[in-house]
């Protein structure tokens, strides 16, 4: 948020998360799984429905599902974020979420 949101996201943070999401270094992994929600609050994933958010949400989707299936410590730590991840995106990709 203090680097300028959405904004940001767009220009810079997505390609970095894209690359750390699946590094070796576990507390590298853990620390993106804990706060994976608050990437998803950042893009207002429910409010905005244009093509580059639709990107975003299928790779949301995509990290969550990496992180499930990650070590039990990865996992975990996504867990009990899960509901609230799955809140913040709209009714119609929620129903997708929960059937996966």
């Amino acid at each position: 948020m203090v680097n300028g949101g959405l904004k940001y996201w767009s220009a810079h943070l997505r390609e970095i998360y894209q690359s750390l999401y699946k590094d070796i270094l576990l507390n590298v992994r853990k620390s993106l799984a804990s706060g994976l929600v608050e990437i998803a609050k950042l893009l207002d994933l429910k409010d905005t429905l244009d093509d580059k958010s639709e990107e975003d949400r299928s790779f949301l989707v995509e990290v969550a599902n990496h992180f499930l299936s990650d070590v039990e410590e990865v996992r975990f730590k996504l867990l009990p974020n899960l509901c609230e991840f799955v809140s913040l995106f709209p009714e119609e990709n929620q129903q997708m979420l929960l059937q996966t």
